[in-house]
């Protein structure tokens, strides 16, 4: 529609039809996206278990000093895990940001256990750059992550193991 300066614009009919569309389009999406960003729990838990793990790795051989990942299953209310430091035999919590506790969230679910099949609460390291081996099991329904050490001097990775039955 043109105004009266040869300007063209849009009636306040136009406008309101678009806005009804774009909500109906959003309307019937909606119900597909809602376990959009709730499925990527496992994931991102996974992948921030995993950059604690190479941070153990790392410090325990740049400092000379063990470290481990812990999940404390014990904590008031929610189950967490975190990384310490060995410090006069003893393993202590970190005073900096990386030490804090990290919650795991509602309805996650981390299992650790040795390569045996023992269930476990650490993982750790060690200053010659070695590491208990073993799995992390991080599952939310039906999404799950594995992170994986075959060989205590590689530490512990993604595991995929859709890609291991395609080279079988």
């Amino acid at each position: 529609m043109k105004t009266r300066f040869g300007q063209s614009s849009f009636t306040l009919i136009e406008l309101v039809l678009v806005m009804l569309i774009a909500c109906t389009v959003l309307a019937m999406a909606s119900p597909s996206l809602h376990g959009f960003f709730s499925g990527r729990k496992a994931e991102d838990t996974a992948g921030h278990m995993l950059a604690l793990l190479h941070t153990c790795s790392t410090r325990a051989a740049a400092e000379g000093k063990a470290y481990r990942l812990y999940i404390d299953e014990d904590d008031d209310d929610d189950e967490v895990y975190r990384i310490e430091r060995m410090k006069d035999g003893e393993f202590s919590t970190l005073s900096e940001a990386v030490g804090k506790d990290f919650v795991i969230p509602e309805g996650v679910t981390v299992e650790m256990e040795t390569l045996g099949g023992s269930s476990v609460e650490t993982i750790l390291f060690y200053p010659d750059m070695t590491c208990d081996t073993g799995t992390i099991t991080v599952a939310y329904g039906t999404e799950k992550t594995v992170l994986r050490c075959d060989c205590a001097s590689e530490g512990y990775r993604e595991y995929n193991e859709d890609a291991e039955n395609e080279k079988e």
